[in-house]
């Protein structure tokens, strides 16, 4: 009788999740994200990154897509013939200049002479921002950083790394007007390390300016190639006002007009909005 023997074919079917990169040393053991320390990259999205970086070789990220919705509310509580009072009733601490200018002694220092702090405005104003970008090389060290001051206030900031939410390190940091003057200007550093090509950022924040017109200025390029940023201001029947365009000249851009509910104020009527988009626009230059 004759005997055939016959080599087994096993199949083994191993469970894995979906392809990721791990974060090698001194990158692994920092805080990048709420999540373990991988990242989750497909290889296409790693060589996508690549093809951009061949296209923008001076640049270590790309903007993909940035939106910027600008709001409007009248102020009801706005009086200006109480302009000052409410608030120096609210802030009785608050420096007055004519109290000051009594305090003057022979012996005793006299303090530093600084202005009323500015009220609400007639017309509050809301901004909101979303921005997704890709970094295009690896080991990208980049710091997220938002600017504001006693006007303009930053609020419900929410950062993701690639669709995951993040926890970022913060920083708040002022300006301190070098020799010749004093500003008020501060600013929330993030920082951000992305040690490999093809993550995707996503950050979402809101600019609340107490008024209208300390905040009337939108620039259209930013630091990074952007792919496509909109730009949406709203046109409230209530208020006048006029846009002027400058240096639009060779811009790739379209503008139109919606109507929709706004996100900012009571209002139970739709808006119009003026929206502009623009198309692969060069970061801008000094």
């Amino acid at each position: 009788m004759k005997f055939t023997y016959f080599t087994p074919l096993v199949v083994a079917f191993i469970a894995c999740s979906s392809p990721k990169v791990h974060i090698t040393s001194p990158y692994e053991n920092k805080p990048v994200m709420e999540s373990p320390d991988e990242v989750n990259l497909s290889p296409s999205m790693i060589e996508d990154a690549g093809d951009l970086a061949d296209e923008f070789p001076d640049e270590s990220l790309v903007y993909d897509k940035i939106k910027v919705v600008v709001n409007f509310k009248f102020n009801d509580k706005y009086d200006s013939t109480q302009y000052y009072k409410q608030y120096l009733a609210e802030n009785k601490k608050a420096d007055s200049l004519a109290r000051i200018a009594k305090k003057k002694t022979t012996n005793s220092k006299v303090p530093e002479l600084t202005e009323h702090p500015i009220p609400d405005g007639e017309v509050l104003m809301n901004t909101d921002y979303e921005v997704d970008y890709t970094s295009i090389k690896d080991f990208v060290d980049e710091p997220i950083v938002f600017h504001y001051n006693s006007m303009v206030s930053i609020k419900n900031i929410h950062f993701k790394i690639d669709n995951t939410s993040a926890t970022l390190e913060k920083e708040d940091k002022s300006f301190d007007g070098q020799t010749y003057f004093k500003t008020d200007s501060r600013y929330k550093l993030y920082k951000l390390s992305l040690p490999v090509r093809g993550s995707q950022v996503n950050y979402e924040y809101t600019e609340s300016c107490r008024d209208a017109k300390f905040n009337s200025t939108l620039y259209i390029p930013e630091e990074h190639f952007t792919q496509k940023k909109v730009i949406k201001i709203a046109l409230p029947k209530y208020l006048n006002f006029e846009i002027i365009e400058k240096n639009f000249k060779g811009l790739n851009y379209t503008k139109d007009t919606v109507e929709e509910y706004p996100s900012f104020g009571a209002t139970t009527e739709k808006t119009k909005y003026l929206v502009y988009t623009f198309k692969r626009l060069k970061p801008f230059q000094n």
